[in-house]
């Protein structure tokens, strides 16, 4: 239960518009030694995808259920609509990397690629309808639909990152835990860093800026987490979130508008 409930509060500190320093970055890690009473700690730095957040099950490596996050502890049955997307697994493949659990609840995140997202919207234009606003809202109302033929049109994508619940425990690492999704079929994020010391993570964010971009998903930040996942457990977590991990957002880009022309409406009030 301990288990579950620092993974909701890692996807709800995930959800908040903090923009993080560098200095609050080395604080970070500067609490993480003084409780752990150890230095040359290793992380993992990945990307932090700008989707829908997803818990997946599978049962004896059968794909079982799929949940939203809703409020962190009780989310909603969106089984049939995930069924639809084409790069989730029915069945997980055994590997020797790592065997597979009976029960494993996956993390992940579900998107819209921007071409897709383009492709909707060209189509909606054309019928002379209300185009969507952005790609993680209309991924959100897709996976509401009641219609699964329609949400199957719409080619939803899907990202895993995270473990929840998870027996018997396997993965020992969270650079060993992304090695185990890719080889259980699972479809992963495209690039994460393991590095040693503060140092090497602010390095790897900065990377990470400067590549996101090219990435299929939405990606406005980095998340930092403790690789050692005995060491997670030891350092355990506050009310709000968990200590081993930080969410670093980038600052959001920005450009130049011209604005052209407004058009002034009166009613009766």
């Amino acid at each position: 239960v301990q288990g579950f409930r620092e993974v909701a509060h890692l996807q709800k500190m995930l959800s908040l518009d903090n923009t993080y320093n560098e200095e609050e970055v080395r604080g970070f890690h500067a609490r993480l030694e003084r409780l752990l009473g150890r230095g040359d700690l290793a992380y993992t730095v990945e990307p932090k995808v700008d989707g829908v957040a997803i818990s997946l099950t599978y049962e004896r490596g059968e794909f079982v259920r799929a949940v939203t996050r809703g409020k962190g502890d009780r989310g909603d049955d969106v089984t049939a609509n995930v069924l639809t997307i084409a790069t989730l697994p029915r069945r997980l493949k055994k590997s020797s990397v790592a065997a597979l659990p009976d029960v494993v609840e996956i993390r992940g995140e579900i998107y819209l690629t921007a071409a897709e997202f383009e492709r909707l919207n060209a189509e909606r234009a054309a019928a002379g309808e209300e185009l969507y606003a952005n790609p993680r809202n209309t991924a959100a109302g897709t996976l509401k639909q009641l219609d699964a033929a329609e949400v199957a049109r719409r080619k939803l994508s899907l990202v895993c990152y995270s473990l929840g619940h998870c027996e018997p425990a396997g993965v020992q690492t969270q650079a060993g835990l992304h090695a185990a999704l890719r080889a259980w079929g699972l479809p992963g994020v495209e690039k994460i860093w393991h590095v040693r010391g503060i140092d090497a993570v602010w390095s790897a964010i900065g990377e990470l800026d400067g590549l996101r971009r090219t990435f299929a998903y939405g990606t406005d930040g980095a998340v930092v987490k403790l690789d050692d996942m005995a060491l997670q457990r030891e350092a355990g977590s506050t009310d709000k979130a968990p200590r081993w991990a930080i969410a670093y957002k980038y600052k959001p880009d920005t450009a130049r508008t011209r604005l052209k022309a407004i058009t002034i409406q009166v009613g009766k009030t």
